[in-house]
């Protein structure tokens, strides 16, 4: 009975730690993504289920927990942050200039779209959510209407499969711990066929859990061409890129 008790604490507080995580990771890109009661979360019932090995998994499962309303509206229209800021100072530079915007959160998304609207940027969007119609639809727009600019794309969706090179220039709003991801995302629009130098932001907050997350996708980036440099690419088959419960309270320690 004891042990039975000690591992459904065990779970209780990975599960703890893995929503907090994903409330501090959210509120970099904007305070109204952590809206929602965390302590009403943290004892629901469908919270605590079984927690899976794969900490990638969880995290998956608790983005679908992650605001299912729409972010509240301020005064003008929308509201804006320090990212969505700084997303719009990168878009000024060359107003013309085809670029893709990616995010780990669809929300986050949808906080960025009335931002464009105000701003007359004229944008299309691609993700998990749409129909295969429409996201082929929101792709032939990007590279056939000179008028639309920027693309918002789900990072997952963005990292697998898709020629972005009518494209030259990536923003990555919120990092990723694995950096395979971040880098096939870019990938997208780096590739056979680009004629054009990409420039490449990864926007980070200071002081934030996502130097941390930098610090710890850099770690599995040198794992990786070490793997490499000894066994060769095929070597990386036998990495585990998934984010173990060692490295997941690592990140809430005061050094890393």
């Amino acid at each position: 009975m004891r042990v039975a008790h000690t591992l459904q604490d065990q779970d209780k507080n990975y599960t703890a730690a893995l929503v907090l995580l994903l409330r501090l990771r959210q509120v970099c890109d904007h305070p109204e993504l952590a809206n929602k009661d965390i302590v009403k979360e943290l004892s629901s019932k469908d919270t605590l289920q079984a927690v899976p090995d794969d900490a990638n998994e969880l995290v998956h499962e608790f983005e679908n927990l992650a605001i299912k309303d729409k972010p509240r509206d301020n005064s003008p229209g929308y509201s804006t942050s320090t990212k969505i800021n700084e997303v719009l100072r990168i878009l000024s530079k060359e107003p013309q200039r085809k670029t893709i915007v990616f995010s780990q959160f669809t929300s986050m998304l949808d906080m960025i779209e009335p931002v464009f609207k105000a701003k007359k940027i004229v944008f299309t969007r691609y993700d998990g959510s749409m129909t295969t119609t429409k996201r082929e639809k929101s792709l032939d727009r990007l590279r056939d209407d000179p008028e639309c600019t920027v693309l918002l794309c789900s990072l997952k969706c963005g990292a697998l499969g898709l020629n972005l090179t009518c494209a030259s220039q990536v923003v990555l709003v919120d990092p990723w711990w694995n950096p395979m991801v971040s880098e096939q995302a870019i990938d997208r629009v780096h590739r056979l066929g680009q004629t054009r130098d990409v420039d490449v932001y990864e926007l980070v907050m200071a002081a934030s859990v996502e130097e941390r997350i930098m610090a710890l996708q850099e770690r599995k980036r040198s794992l990786a061409k070490a793997i490499v440099e000894k066994n060769g690419s095929s070597g990386l088959e036998t990495m585990n890129n998934a984010l173990s419960k060692e490295e997941l309270f690592k990140l809430f320690r005061r050094s890393i």
